[in-house]
């Protein structure tokens, strides 16, 4: 799997896309558009509320979202090769 920020640079052929839009983004027109919404942080938040009410809450506001994910923790990933991400390699 490869992550592509911008679609003009995703390569020609076969394969699936999905937009992931995070809840915060500065372009809330794209959460209407969003296959997934995710948004990060402590899992006992007051102000969202169990992670699985504020899903079903995102659910419910967006209709074209298949997938609404409330990530808890980090994960230990390796970094990205910021060659591949730029697109110069």
């Amino acid at each position: 799997m490869t992550r592509y920020a911008d679609p003009a640079r995703e390569p020609g052929g076969a394969g699936d896309a999905h937009l992931a839009v995070h809840e915060d983004t500065r372009d809330p027109v794209q959460l209407d558009l969003a296959d997934v919404v995710f948004r990060d942080g402590a899992p006992d938040d007051p102000r969202f509320g169990p992670p699985g009410r504020w899903a079903a809450e995102v659910l419910d506001r967006h209709p074209h979202c298949a997938l609404a994910a409330y990530v808890t923790g980090a994960l230990d990933l390796p970094r990205p090769d910021p060659r591949r991400i730029n697109g110069s390699r």
